[in-house]
């Protein structure tokens, strides 16, 4: 009896041998659904990423919304401006300047050309307290300019003006 294998001869050792392989089983298959599930979390992801970062699209939808905006975009020039600056002493001072509003569509346009009286009024006042020193250098043409935006604005109802522009400054 020593060649040969023993087979084993209780029952205790039968559902020893079978529960170890019933053991292994579970292991095994608990390995292959993580290494699936990790699989599939992956290729969603990546996915995601690819749609997410728009390569797929190639400005298909970025292309329309730039045509109607550039179609969207109206000018309107303003009449000149012309009005002695606030200096100190006797010293006298005019700012001359021709001014375009960017509006975003034609109702904004509309409401402009309706307010335009009490917007003049507004910019004339402003520009009446104005000093040549504030009116140095690009910085304080970019300080009116954000002035003048933030008081048109304020005086839209619906619209709204996106940029003032500036055609024309002489200060003397």
């Amino acid at each position: 009896m020593a060649g040969k294998e023993q087979a084993p001869e209780t029952k205790e050792e039968l559902q020893t041998e079978e529960g170890a392989e019933q053991a292994e089983q579970p292991k095994k298959s608990k390995k292959k659904l993580l290494i699936i599930i990790l699989a599939i979390l992956l290729l969603v992801g990546g996915g995601a990423g690819v749609f997410l970062s728009g390569i797929l699209h190639k400005g298909g939808v970025e292309e329309k919304k730039t045509e109607d905006m550039v179609e969207k975009i109206i000018y309107f020039d303003m009449d000149e401006f012309l009005v002695n600056l606030n200096n100190p002493g006797n010293q006298v001072s005019f700012l001359k300047t021709t001014i375009t509003l960017e509006l975003p569509n034609q109702a904004s346009m509309k409401e402009v050309e309706e307010k335009m009286p009490r917007i003049r009024d507004t910019f004339q006042i402003y520009l009446r307290e104005m000093r040549n020193s504030d009116l140095q250098g690009s910085a304080g043409l970019q300080r009116l300019r954000t002035e003048l935006l933030m008081r048109i604005n304020g005086i839209m109802d619906k619209g709204k003006v996106n940029k003032v522009l500036f055609k024309e400054i002489v200060v003397q």
